[in-house]
């Protein structure tokens, strides 16, 4: 995640999925986030992490085709916003 708050990727390989490791590694994130005075996390999710993200509280602000390496896909730019810290 860069310091703006934009998660580039997340990956767990197919022998560990559905353990609940890259939940584990979203809440680290966002606690990292919130403590460095990120207002929001933002990324970029594939068809297949669309319903993981929203069920980690990310909403879609934006469909788009993307090319890469030739091919078109279809993503989805996602935001989860924070809660702004009392001053």
């Amino acid at each position: 995640m860069t310091t703006d708050g934009y998660l580039d990727r997340i990956f767990v390989s197919a022998d560990h999925q559905r353990m609940g490791i890259a939940r584990q590694m979203v809440e680290a994130l966002v606690d990292y986030a919130a403590n460095a005075c990120i207002n929001r996390v933002t990324t970029e999710s594939s068809i297949t992490a669309k319903a993981f993200f929203e069920s980690q509280g990310f909403q879609v602000t934006q469909s788009q085709s993307v090319q890469c390496r030739g091919v078109w896909l279809d993503n989805f730019k996602m935001e989860l916003r924070l809660p702004k810290s009392p001053t």
